[in-house]
């Protein structure tokens, strides 16, 4: 690993290989991926209306557009915030500002061929690896949305470790069925193929997904993915890529059993990794998923667990400074110095189509849509054989929904849709004063009979 970042992006600029394709046909070489980010970063017009921030917004926006704004911020010593939300319609001046140059202002940034970047053109990146930082916005898993910041160094080293781990060179092309906005999505689309020297192909949902203008897989390609995409996934795997990556949920028994029998069935070279880990601690643990002695998961290099009574704390050299412990989330069940079991989160969670959201935010929008005095309940059924991950229940202590209520609930908030909203005049309470799922159902049985 480069002790600079100043010397990780030179070597970029001087590197001729193929780095990032996108859906509307662009392919650049890394040199020129970074010398279009020199030249946003040196346009006026595009920072000029916030002076003096250091922060700012990268919204949700296509693979190439967002990779350029968070390189650019990058290089000019600022901090970019990675949001897969959609941009706000009024920035507050408390508001990190939003940056959301138009198409033409990056087009007219993209550089001439055979352009340089002047010396001077990395002076932001001079600093220790660890005094730049990026944000990534979490999915609200908790509560309201937190922005975690990360050091640049935790996520370079984290990307050279994945290198060695996965084997991976120049040869190689990683896949992206998922976008740069999440952590899990930057390391493995970004930069593991920047320090690896090969080329990524993003195919993500909003972009189109994999159609005949991409062509075959090849059996040297990387498939980055979700279990919520695991339909497209599995069809992915008869042409024999390298290596499918899998994480942001379990993968589930069902799954794995799926893949065991394509490969039984089709001599599938393949191999399927599930990576565990989250946005503040970084990569956890690993397992090779379909492989008898691998049923539990291994420990990234580096990486320790200590129990303090009955909380779990991690260290990381994905996490900064490195001399700090971090209260896990995750309830994790150490079998060895090497393999844990992972045993859930801690928190009330769940995973939707790939993405985490928190049963009390959807409670909270729907007693807010209600008038404020509506009480709600929201619990998730998980379904193996379900693509999005299993189905969103609400109950309402109310005697009916307004039947505009739905349409709100879309257009006012970024949560799952309820796949059932249940009105129930009075919630039941049993003997110690609590209202649990089973007697909701019973309730909400004995109301429609």
């Amino acid at each position: 690993m480069p002790s600079k970042p100043a010397e990780f992006i030179n070597g970029c600029l001087n590197s001729q290989a193929r780095f990032l394709e996108g859906p509307d046909g662009t392919s650049l070489t890394c040199s020129e991926f970074f010398q279009w980010a020199w030249q946003i970063a040196q346009d006026k017009e595009i920072w000029k209306l916030r002076t003096g921030k250091t922060e700012w917004t990268v919204h949700n926006a296509s693979p190439l557009h967002c990779l350029l704004l968070v390189w650019a911020t990058l290089l000019r010593g600022d901090i970019p915030l990675l949001s897969a939300r959609k941009p706000p319609q009024n920035e507050t001046p408390s508001t990190v500002p939003t940056l959301q140059p138009s198409e033409t202002q990056i087009q007219m940034c993209k550089p001439q061929k055979g352009a340089c970047v002047p010396l001077y053109g990395t002076q932001g990146m001079v600093s220790d690896w660890d005094d730049k930082a990026l944000g990534f916005e979490t999915s609200g898993s908790t509560g309201d949305a937190q922005i975690v910041y990360k050091s640049l160094g935790c996520l370079v080293r984290e990307a050279f470790f994945l290198k060695k781990l996965l084997g991976v060179t120049e040869k190689n092309r990683s896949v992206a069925l998922v976008p740069p906005f999440h952590i899990y999505g930057f390391l493995y689309t970004c930069l593991l193929p920047l320090v690896a020297q090969m080329q990524v192909t993003y195919c993500t949902i909003e972009h189109g997904l994999l159609d005949e203008k991409w062509g075959s897989l090849k059996e040297t390609d990387l498939v980055v993915t979700v279990p919520a995409l695991w339909h497209l996934t599995k069809s992915l795997c008869t042409q024999s890529p390298a290596l499918i990556i899998s994480s942001g949920a379990p993968l589930g028994a069902a799954k794995e059993q799926e893949f065991l029998e394509l490969k039984r069935t089709t001599s599938l070279s393949t191999r399927l990794i599930e990576v565990l880990g989250s946005t503040e601690t970084g990569g956890m643990g690993y397992r090779w998923a379909g492989v008898q002695a691998e049923q539990h998961y291994r420990f990234f290099e580096g990486v320790t667990l200590t129990q303090k009574e009955d909380e779990h704390f991690l260290s990381s050299p994905f996490i900064f400074p490195p001399d700090v412990t971090f209260p896990l989330s995750d309830v994790l069940f150490p079998l060895s110095k090497e393999e844990f079991r992972h045993g859930g989160r801690t928190d009330r969670i769940f995973k939707f189509n790939g993405k985490r959201y928190s049963l009390a935010e959807v409670e909270k929008t729907c007693t807010r849509l209600l008038g404020g005095s509506v009480r709600a309940l929201a619990f998730f059924k998980e379904n193996a054989d379900d693509p999005k991950g299993g189905q969103l229940q609400v109950y309402l202590e109310c005697s009916s929904i307004p039947p505009e209520f739905r349409g709100r609930y879309q257009r006012e908030s970024d949560l799952p849709s309820p796949h059932a909203l249940v009105p129930l005049a009075a919630f039941p309470v049993n003997v110690s004063g609590k209202t649990t799922r089973a007697d909701l159902e019973r309730c909400a049985t004995l109301q429609n009979a």
